[in-house]
């Protein structure tokens, strides 16, 4: 925690590259910030040594909320903390870091892409996130993908978002659920994930080192059998769409016949 009521006087060091160069070392220090007086440079610096280290920034103008804020920020201290593991993804998948399930921590230079693999056995479900963090200036329109291929190329699936303006992180996700397989000797199929960003950089903004990328992965048991699952299809949903479309063929027959019978009637009439 760090809580001034005045501006960096320790130049020419900065104090939020220095915060960035101890997260690009992997340290896993999580810093907030607690800014006592309205200043514009100091409330720049305690906001990007903050979202540098992952941690939240808060001014205080008033003393009645100082103990509030200061008693908010303990409490969060003392929370369990998942300590993320520091990892380098490669330029392609032959190569990268096979990870198991965990929180892992990662640098992205901007418009780069990484890749990482994962083992998934079969009738296990892959379940994996990515946050790219902008924590410095950054030029708007912007995204993230997130892909699983195989180690052939092939895509299983993606999930992407993108954004425009200012923000702290984006972020998507994907699951990916193994069949089960009915051959005895059947073996864990190595899923590649590659993780891209169109971040660009403001003029004069430094673009080293890169942003940092927070990877979730969690490889769990998969919660439906193989025969309800079609690989991102619409599994069950078949048997729903066929009873919709045979209630709706059985409900235009009997308007059609309800009609032509009202007709009769009004002719004979």
């Amino acid at each position: 925690m760090l809580i001034t009521d005045g501006e960096d006087t320790c130049a020419p060091l900065d104090p939020c590259e220095v915060a960035r160069e101890i997260a690009a070392k992997g340290i896993g220090m999580t810093i907030d910030t607690l800014g006592l007086v309205p200043n514009t440079k100091l409330n720049k610096q305690l906001s990007c040594i903050a979202e540098a280290t992952g941690g939240t920034y808060t001014s205080v103008e008033h003393t009645d909320e100082l103990t509030d804020k200061v008693n908010q920020l303990v409490d969060r201290a003392a929370d369990p903390v998942v300590t993320p593991v520091a990892t380098e993804g490669a330029a392609q998948c032959i190569g990268a870091p096979t990870l198991k399930s965990g929180l892992y921590t990662d640098r992205e230079e901007f418009g780069q892409q990484r890749w990482y693999k994962v083992d998934v056995n079969p009738g296990q479900e892959l379940r994996t996130s990515v946050s790219v963090a902008a924590d410095r200036a950054v030029n708007p329109s912007y995204g993230v993908l997130l892909r699983a291929v195989t180690l052939n190329g092939r895509e299983i699936v993606r999930g992407e978002a993108a954004g425009s303006g200012r923000t702290d992180a984006i972020s998507t996700g994907l699951r990916y659920p193994k069949p089960e397989s009915d051959e005895d000797d059947a073996t864990a199929e190595t899923v590649c994930l590659q993780v891209t960003n169109s971040f660009s950089a403001a003029s004069g903004v430094k673009t080293t080192p890169g942003m940092p990328v927070e990877l979730t992965v969690d490889v769990v048991d998969s919660p439906s059998k193989a025969s309800d699952v079609a690989s991102f299809g619409l599994g069950r949903g078949w048997w729903l769409l066929g009873l919709l479309v045979l209630v709706g063929f059985l409900a235009g027959l009997i308007w059609g016949w309800l009609s032509r019978w009202r007709v009769a009637v009004w002719r004979t009439n």
